[in-house]
């Protein structure tokens, strides 16, 4: 379930923002809040994506594509060692310890209220939405 909602399909929420009815430009994250639906759809991967780029974060250098590979958890993996949160393995590779890692930090700015166990499911991708909303001034 955890590997299916990281490379996550498309919620209704999701292509609903991506159909525009005019020719107006589809707005992205952080011009507009991700829904909070508990899915790591390509929505939430691009607004996570550009959450890493700046490499005071995670230096992400890839593309703002929707997909969650190796560099994206490369940067993710910086970003969570820099907070103090990650003490695994630089590889690339989204485990048990990157996703602990994310929950921990979730959890301690109080958006995940469930358990470490390293299950990215529907609460934990609530919280990281949230924690993304939250974040959206920044950007």
């Amino acid at each position: 379930a955890a590997a299916a909602l990281m490379k996550g399909g498309t919620t209704a929420t999701e292509a609903k923002a991506t159909t525009t009815t005019t020719a107006a430009k589809v707005t992205e994250w952080p011009n507009t809040s991700l829904a909070v639906d508990g899915v790591f759809g390509p929505w939430t991967t691009r607004a996570y994506q550009r959450l890493l780029v700046p490499a005071s974060v995670g230096g992400y250098t890839g593309p703002i594509d929707g997909d969650f590979g190796k560099a994206s958890t490369l940067a993710e993996q910086r970003w969570l060692r820099a907070k103090g949160y990650y003490w695994g393995a630089m590889d690339g590779v989204r485990g048990p310890v990157t996703r602990k890692a994310l929950q921990s930090f979730l959890k301690a700015k109080g958006y995940y209220k469930g358990p470490i166990d390293g299950d990215l499911g529907k609460a934990s991708i609530k919280a990281l939405q949230n924690y993304l909303n939250s974040q959206r001034k920044y950007y």
